[in-house]
């Protein structure tokens, strides 16, 4: 199946390290693949997965300075995104999520 979003993005899981990586939504999927030479890493969900989604401004919860979508998970866990090519795309992901997980 085809992608309906596929970004360049920097993410992290729970607080982790930044990972620099793609994002992919594909129906009721996201799926982020990052990593570095020497760890790739990469972490699938279903958007039910997702209990909330809101826009992080503040400087705890940007990435490198970028605006970053905050994705509460219903497990108690914390997915933070921030795009990097494509000026929008952040807002654009956060109300395609909103809307599939209301």
């Amino acid at each position: 199946m085809r992608p309906e979003l596929s970004l360049p993005v920097v993410w992290t899981d729970n607080g982790n390290a930044p990972l620099p990586g793609r994002l992919e939504l594909t129906g009721r999927h996201l799926q982020l693949v990052g990593g570095s030479r020497s760890e790739d890493r990469s972490r699938e969900l279903k958007v039910a997965d997702i209990a909330s989604t809101r826009l992080g401004r503040s400087a705890d919860e940007r990435i490198g300075g970028r605006m970053t979508l905050v994705l509460e998970l219903r497990d108690g866990g914390t997915i933070r995104i921030a795009g990097f090519e494509r000026p929008g795309a952040i807002r654009e992901l956060a109300d395609r999520l909103q809307a599939a997980i209301r």
